[in-house]
């Protein structure tokens, strides 16, 4: 199960499909830090393998919504986060790494993302957060 989290529509229901085309089973969507808290705390021992939120989700961002759950780690069984970012936007790279296992630079392509998937899933299973930057302008 994968948890987007994107104030867009427009992004969330094309992130959606991506991952559906990349065979993700039990994609939800919410458009705020406040609805995915709600989803991650409704089902706490079926919990989620990956989270990707935008870093720009409407009253709140990516790194609060990241600051909540890792305060939080054992009701919502503690998922790798991806924060999405375009690139060039210099506050993903300050305050985003609070817990978050990756940082995706917009724009990506399937191939990015399904790489960005199968090494958080890796993470998820192993229980040993590794920080990556994948994307335009990986450093």
């Amino acid at each position: 199960r994968i948890l987007v989290v994107d104030d867009c529509p427009v992004s969330s229901r094309m992130l959606k499909f991506m991952l559906e085309t990349l065979g993700a089973a039990g994609v939800d969507t919410c458009c705020s830090a406040s609805q995915a808290i709600a989803k991650l705390g409704q089902m706490p021992s079926e919990s989620y393998q990956v989270i990707l939120t935008d870093y720009h989700i409407g009253q709140s961002s990516g790194a609060d919504l990241v600051r909540r759950v890792r305060c939080n780690e054992e009701s919502f069984n503690a998922p790798p986060i991806a924060v999405i970012g375009m690139t060039g936007d210099g506050t993903i790279t300050e305050d985003c790494w609070f817990g978050a296992d990756m940082v995706l630079r917009k724009p990506f392509n399937r191939k990015t993302l399904h790489d960005a998937i199968i090494s958080l899933k890796a993470s998820y299973n192993s229980r040993s957060p590794h920080q990556v930057t994948v994307g335009p302008d990986q450093h």
